[in-house]
């Protein structure tokens, strides 16, 4: 890769990632997606997907004799 004066940033010598057509530490590789943080310090990501929120098991599923059900375990002072 070339930085906005032709000059090769990044590594072009180290070995191949298996399994993709990039190198180790590769500045061509594609980056992870910027992740906006929660609107507080300690709360998760605001893309993130929480699965419980110290009150129900809505997002939960329990398996009961090979078939998903729906969860039924206590839920008690914000966890279960």
């Amino acid at each position: 890769m070339r930085d906005d004066r032709d000059a090769i940033i990044g590594y072009t010598n180290m070995g191949e990632i298996p399994g993709t057509p990039w190198r180790i530490h590769d500045a061509s590789r594609p980056h992870p997606r910027v992740v906006a943080p929660g609107a507080v310090p300690g709360a998760p990501p605001a893309d993130a997907i929480v699965l419980f929120d110290g009150k129900d098991l809505s997002k939960w599923v329990q398996v009961k004799n090979g078939q998903q059900v729906e969860a039924t375990w206590p839920v008690r002072h914000g966890y279960f």
